[in-house]
């Protein structure tokens, strides 16, 4: 069989060249991207997605070259809107399923044990959102993990209502859930009354109106004080002054 070897020749510089065209328009993507990520500029990310499905579907499922998906990058950039924009559209934020559990994890810890700052508030938020979109696993732990230490700063019951409002919304039952306390493993409902109580009588007044403010915060999600868990009805460990309110 006669080989062309001009029409083979041609064949090869016409594939290069194609492959280093898409390389290109993958680095300019790259780049306008991570350009409006930065900028938080969700509107103009948004037009461009819904004018180009292929558009929309690299940003969607990129994983790039920092080994950062968009979304991650979102995240780590604090740019909101844009986390919004992505976890609506059901962005990756790990290349695997494992992997995505891994870095949800990830921000878990971060939030907990990274007290008031800028960054906190922005992990609050986008954390909030991937509980809103499904991106977490709803488990009886995630309260206490939350808060990894239980003589957690007060703020931390004002800054976390976000999150642990969409956390009761997709099912989580605060009365089902556990934390670990000197690696023994309590009721959350049980230690956050008891804890109440420890305010009261060794805290400022501050501190006092975050924890009692948390609690109505939670009577709010109907969350139950008046059941008994483990022999114990978590209203009546709180303080006296604190039980009417808390009625």
């Amino acid at each position: 069989m006669k080989i062309n070897y001009y029409t083979t020749f041609l064949s090869i510089v016409l594939f290069f060249a194609t492959s280093l065209s898409l390389f290109a328009q993958l680095d300019e993507n790259e780049k306008l991207v991570y350009k409006l990520i930065k900028q938080d500029n969700a509107k103009k990310l948004k037009k461009l997605m819904n004018q180009d499905m292929e558009f929309k579907n690299y940003v969607l499922t990129y994983y790039s070259k920092t080994e950062k998906t968009y979304l991650e990058q979102a995240i780590d950039d604090c740019s909101l809107k844009t986390v919004e924009l992505l976890t609506k559209n059901k962005a990756i934020i790990g290349y695997t399923e494992e992997y995505s559990e891994e870095i949800v994890d990830i921000y878990i810890d971060e939030l907990s044990c990274v007290f008031s700052s800028k960054k906190k508030k922005c992990l609050v938020a986008a954390y909030a959102q991937l509980v809103k979109n499904d991106y977490v696993r709803i488990r009886p732990t995630l309260l206490g993990r939350l808060n990894c230490y239980f003589d957690v700063v007060s703020e931390w019951y004002v800054e976390m209502q976000p999150i642990v409002k969409e956390l009761i919304g997709k099912g989580l039952k605060v009365e089902e859930s556990i934390i670990n306390i000197t690696e023994e493993r309590e009721n959350y409902l049980i230690e956050l009354c008891k804890l109440e109580k420890q305010f009261t009588e060794e805290f400022t007044q501050k501190e006092i109106h975050d924890i009692r403010n948390y609690i109505l915060f939670l009577k709010e999600q109907k969350v139950d004080f008046k059941t008994e868990i483990n022999g114990k009805r978590p209203i009546d460990l709180l303080s006296k002054e604190f039980q009417k309110e808390a009625e």
